[in-house]
């Protein structure tokens, strides 16, 4: 069985746009650029962005799309999915939107800035059969796993304050 999912996984080519493609958003669309070289098994095609600048210098570098409106970006483009990596309070607003559009939807933490939010984020996706997944790309980071590691055993002493950047 195995051997059928991998080639079912090399058989999939999913189309993904980035929507926010600042601070965060260059880290998801490097992300998606590699594994579309290394892999064939996405499309980076398009992102959005509201800063002109940041358009400008993100088409120049990957060589797709780039939308100042994430709303004209998913009528006008064919995707399967949007990664979000807006500032926090927009994540809401964008990721029911896409789930509207039948897009399933990757969302920096936090998802929202209310628990009202993300409720009402889970509910799109649910109502739109999509799936709705949180980015918590630090808990796998070797250097994070290694200080939990090193608290857990008490090597660091007692904690009372952390702040990890």
């Amino acid at each position: 069985m195995r051997g059928d999912v991998g080639a079912l996984a090399k058989a999939i080519m999913i189309k993904i746009a980035v929507i926010g493609a600042g601070q965060f958003g260059i880290n998801l669309l490097n992300a998606f650029a590699q594994h579309e070289r290394e892999t064939g098994q996405c499309e980076l095609a398009a992102f959005a962005d509201t800063n002109e600048a940041t358009l400008c210098r993100r088409k120049d570098e990957f060589g797709i799309r780039g939308y100042t409106d994430y709303r004209r970006m998913l009528e006008c483009e064919d995707l399967d999915a949007v990664a979000v990596a807006t500032p926090d309070p927009f994540h809401r607003e964008i990721a029911i939107y896409s789930a509207s559009m039948g897009k399933h939807v990757l969302v920096e933490k936090p998802m929202d800035v209310t628990v009202e939010g993300c409720a009402a984020m889970i509910d799109a996706a649910e109502r739109a059969g999509v799936l709705l997944q949180v980015d918590f790309h630090k808990r796998y980071d070797p250097y994070h796993r290694e200080i939990e590691k090193l608290v857990g055993q008490g090597e660091l002493g007692r904690i009372e304050y952390g702040y990890a950047n």
